[in-house]
């Protein structure tokens, strides 16, 4: 749960979950946040600059690993990330157009 405020310095609680796995046999992260109000969202972070890309979409599905309606991306990363610790986030984007971080 976090306190956001948008660019008009309005508040707003967000509740709900986020997860990452990453299989490190195939380079492949399993993606999922469920947040209420947000159309989708974007995984973020220090492997692709901070930026907002198609590549790192998250959209509403059910998971097929437990049927369970949440935003989902199955993404996978090239050879160019390197090992070790990365930072992420999750962008969140709701019907205005709104982003938050997660």
């Amino acid at each position: 749960m976090i306190l956001w405020h948008d660019k008009h310095d309005r508040y707003k609680l967000i509740t709900g979950y986020q997860y990452l796995n990453v299989n490190i046999d195939s380079g492949i992260a399993r993606c999922k946040v469920n947040v209420a109000g947000y159309l989708y969202a974007y995984l973020i972070g220090d492997f692709n600059q901070w930026k907002k890309s198609k590549a790192y979409l998250l959209k509403w599905k059910a998971d097929s690993n437990d049927g369970s309606l949440s935003m989902t991306a199955d993404i996978k990363f090239d050879e160019s990330l390197t090992e070790g610790t990365h930072s992420y986030a999750f962008l969140l984007i709701d019907a205005d157009g709104n982003e938050a971080l997660l």
